[in-house]
């Protein structure tokens, strides 16, 4: 399992491994042709899937990856919703735009100072 062999790599290093869940663009919360347009590159990878299967595809991911976490007692980003699901923050259905990342780069800082794994330093200035 590669996701075990990066855990090993990280142990050994001393460095703190931190999983995320996966977005993409179509979510089980849109109307069913704004899911169809945000599944856009999927479907032209993957055409033999449909969009039940595409939506059902990412909760079982996602949930391997907090099954992974819980059972090696990891620190799991687990929301996948803030990121809005629109054009300014998605390239298509789960690249991200330079607005995207920005996003997705606060929520992981978010997550490390809340969860102390990363501890935010203020230097006082007397100045």
């Amino acid at each position: 399992n590669t996701l075990a062999q990066i855990h090993a790599v990280a142990r050994e290093n001393e460095c703190q491994l931190v999983l995320s869940t996966f977005f993409t663009k179509y979510r089980r919360d849109q109307r069913r042709q704004s899911q169809i347009q945000n599944a856009d590159v999927a479907f032209y990878y993957m055409p033999w899937m449909g969009i039940e299967q595409l939506l059902d595809g990412v909760e079982l991911y996602n949930s391997a990856i907090i099954g992974y976490a819980n059972s090696n007692d990891l620190p799991v980003i687990r929301e996948c919703d803030s990121i809005p699901a629109d054009e300014s923050h998605f390239i298509d259905c789960m690249h991200l735009t330079d607005k995207g990342c920005e996003q997705m780069a606060r929520r992981f800082a978010s997550f490390l100072i809340d969860e102390n794994i990363v501890v935010q330093n203020v230097v006082a200035n007397d100045q």
